[in-house]
């Protein structure tokens, strides 16, 4: 999220296809957008590929925003030939033509950024995604490639996804400076911590409310 912007929620969609069953997945999907969401965010890796093929399942209005991932894990890499085919297995398995943001996963080190980019602005010329975005990578790699798309007229990352809770917060002292100065949103994922602020709020609720006490703590913290 930039300075100024309004905060959003995105529904991460991880655990669709393995703790929750494609049932389950919709009925999470219509609680995210009956509460006015619309950002649902996936990735090629997420449980195999499940998570994508259940969301592509839900034949989704076209107001809802997705969002995908290409990775170098695996045996994958980030070379143009494998960010092309996770993109396109991506959108057969979302059923749609174009997500709406389009993330390099993680770093892949072993290949030249520049091809990886240099693909991304083919990729995006076609109409096969409307924003780039990063994940996972440290500031000076963000300036990098962001001086590498405004060198070349490719397009820019305008999106940034990372962990940022309240025990993880390394992004403050560099990474969100380095984000402003380049007008990138962004989006915080794991703000639970894994859900050790779940479990931290319902122990001291707990605490807080003697035994004789007439509140139902899980009831009344969910």
């Amino acid at each position: 999220m930039r300075s100024g912007d309004t905060p959003v929620s995105l529904l991460g969609t991880m655990g669709f296809g393995g703790r929750a069953d494609a049932e389950q997945s919709l009925e999470m999907v219509k609680a995210f957008l009956d509460r006015g969401h619309n950002q649902v965010d996936t990735a090629f890796m997420y449980v195999d590929g499940k998570s994508e093929t259940i969301i592509g399942g839900m034949n989704l209005p076209k107001t809802v925003s997705i969002a995908t991932k290409a990775n170098p894990w695996d045996g994958k890499t980030l070379k143009p030939e494998s960010v092309r085919s996770q993109l396109e297995t991506s959108l057969q398995r979302l059923r749609t033509d174009c997500v709406d943001l389009f993330y390099l996963h993680a770093p892949d080190h072993q290949n030249p950024i520049e091809d990886t980019l240099r693909a991304c602005n083919d990729l995006h010329k076609e109409g096969k995604f409307k924003e780039l975005g990063l994940s996972n990578y440290v500031s000076w790699e963000v300036a990098e490639i962001v001086c590498i798309c405004r060198h070349n007229n490719w397009i820019v990352p305008t999106v940034y996804q990372g962990m940022y809770n309240a025990t993880t917060r390394q992004v403050e002292t560099e990474l969100l400076p380095c984000l402003r100065y380049y007008g990138m949103r962004f989006y915080a994922y794991n703000p639970l911590a894994g859900s050790l602020s779940w479990y931290t709020l319902q122990f001291h609720f707990k605490k807080f409310y003697s035994k004789e006490s007439t509140c139902d703590c899980e009831k009344d913290v969910t």
